[in-house]
C-alpha cells in the first residue's frame, strides 16, 4: 500500500506546515480496514506512540483484551471531534500491532488518506479529505504558535537579528562556505569553538546563504564498526578505493537509503532489530542503533533557529569581498526522530563518510561521519517551527 500523498494530499500537508509541522505519520485507507475495523500499527505509528504516550505494542499480550484504549481527535467537516481509539495485538497474524477509531468507516472511504499527529501532548487524526478552506481554518485553530508565546531566548535572538538585518549589508568576515555562519555568530558575540552544546543559551544557530543548494550536516557521529578490528583504517582499506593523485586510501562518498549510490553504498533500516545498517554491495559494513542517532538528534537540535542571508559580491568560491544580508529566520523545536526516519527512506537525509589512509604514514584520517539533509527539508525534521518576524513583512 503506497503511503505517499498524491499531488492534492500535499496541498492539505502544506496547511499543516505553515501552521506548524509537526510530527506526522501517512496511513492510506483499504477497503479491508474499513470493512473489518482494524488498521495495522506501521513502524513510525508505533515509534509516535511510544515516545509521546509510553504505548508499547511489544509489551502487550494478545487480545484486545489485553489493549489500551484512549482518546483521539478526529476532523470531521472542519470540527474536531473525540473518539475512542483502542491499541491492541490480536490472537491471530503473529499478533501484529493494530489499533482502530471508533466509527472511522462513517467518515472516511477506501484510498483516502488519514494523516496521525501529535499536538501539545494530543493524538489528532486528520483525513485528508474535504473543503480545503474549511479544512485550513481548522487546523490553524489548534496548530499554531504566537510569537508571544515564544522562550525568552528565542525572543532575544530574535531581537539580535532583527537589528543585523537593520544593519544592511556586511562584509563576510571568513571567505568560503564558512563565512555566513562565522559572521553572524561573531556580530552577536559567539566566539568559534568545536563544542557540540548548542550556540545561544541552550539554541543551536544554523546559517545558510538563501539560494545556497549545499547541504546542511545536522550532526557528526561515529557508527558501530561491528567486527572492524582495527575500526577506520580497516573501513577504508577494505572497503574504500585507491586515490592514485594523492597516494592514499580514501572513503568520501554519499550514502541514502533511497538508492544504491556508484560504489554500491546503501543505508538499509531494520526496523525489528531498530538499527540502520550502511551496507555495501548488499553486506552490512558497519551500522548505527536506532537510539543512538535519536539521542544524538534531540542532543544537537531541541532548539535551533535556522537562519538565511541573501548574498552578494560572491564572485568566487572563497570571495572575502562576500556581503550578507540576514533576513530570514525560523525557530524550530522538538526535533523529531520519526520523522529524521521518514525523511531519511525519501532520500532526503543522507551519510556521508570523509575518510582517508596514508599508507606511508601509517595514519588515518576522518572528517566525520556527517548526517545531513538538503536545506528545504530543515523544518519537516521537527515537530514544531515558526517563522520570526525580522522584517515589516514577516508581521
Amino acid at each position: 500500500m503506497v503511503f505517499i500523498p498524491d499531488e492534492i494530499e500535499e496541498q492539505y500537508i502544506d496547511i499543516l506546515d505553515n501552521s506548524t509541522h509537526g510530527e506526522i505519520v501517512l496511513i492510506r485507507m483499504t477497503p479491508t480496514m474499513l470493512n473489518k475495523s482494524i488498521i495495522d500499527a506501521s513502524h513510525p505509528l508505533r515509534l509516535l506512540l511510544q515516545e509521546n504516550f509510553n504505548i508499547n505494542f511489544n509489551a502487550m499480550g494478545r487480545g484486545r483484551e489485553n489493549g489500551i484504549t484512549g482518546e483521539i481527535d478526529l476532523l470531521i467537516n472542519g470540527q474536531f471531534e473525540t473518539r475512542t481509539i483502542s491499541f491492541y495485538r490480536p490472537q491471530t497474524k503473529n499478533g501484529d500491532p493494530r489499533f482502530w477509531i471508533s466509527r472511522l468507516h462513517n467518515n472516511m472511504n477506501a484510498f483516502d488518506m488519514l494523516l496521525l499527529t501529535v499536538w501539545n501532548n494530543n493524538l489528532f487524526a486528520i483525513p485528508l479529505i474535504g473543503d480545503i478552506n474549511q479544512f485550513s481554518s481548522a487546523l490553524k485553530k489548534v496548530f499554531f504558535i504566537k510569537q508571544n508565546e515564544l522562550p525568552q531566548e528565542v525572543l532575544e535572538l530574535q531581537t539580535s537579528i532583527k537589528s543585523i538585518y537593520h544593519e544592511g549589508w556586511i562584509q563576510t568576515m571568513k571567505a568560503g562556505d564558512t563565512g555566513v555562519g562565522y559572521t553572524f555568530e561573531s556580530l552577536i558575540g559567539i566566539e568559534a569553538n568545536s563544542s557540540k552544546e548548542p550556540d545561544y543559551k541552550g539554541i543551536e544557530i544554523k546559517c545558510s546563504r538563501g539560494k545556497s543548494s549545499t547541504l546542511q550536516t545536522l550532526f557528526s557521529k561515529t557508527p558501530n564498526y561491528a567486527n572492524l578490528e582495527n575500526k577506520r583504517k580497516d573501513l577504508v582499506i577494505n572497503n574504500g578505493y585507491w586515490d592514485s593523485i594523492r597516494s592514499r586510501y580514501a572513503l568520501y562518498i554519499t550514502i541514502k537509503a533511497s538508492e544504491i549510490n556508484s560504489k554500491g553504498w546503501q543505508l538499509v533500516l531494520d526496523d525489528k532489530s531498530e538499527r540502520i545498517y550502511v551496507s555495501q554491495h548488499g553486506k552490512a559494513v558497519v551500522y548505527y542503533e536506532y537510539n543512538i542517532l535519536k539521542n544524538s538528534l534531540a542532543q544537537k537540535h531541541k532548539q535551533t533557529v535556522f537562519i538565511k542571508a541573501s548574498s552578494k559580491d560572491r564572485n568566487t568560491k572563497n570571495d572575502s569581498n562576500e556581503l550578507f544580508l540576514y533576513d530570514s529566520a525560523y525557530y524550530c523545536e522538538e526535533s523529531s526522530f520519526i520523522n529524521f526516519i521518514s525523511l531519511m527512506e525519501e532520500g532526503k537525509i543522507s551519510l556521508d563518510f570523509a575518510i582517508h589512509h596514508d599508507p606511508e604514514t601509517g595514519k588515518t584520517r576522518d572528517h566525520g561521519f556527517l548526517w545531513r539533509i538538503s536545506k528545504e527539508y530543515i523544518p519537516l525534521l521537527f515537530k514544531k517551527q515558526i517563522k520570526l518576524c525580522i522584517k515589516e513583512s514577516d508581521y
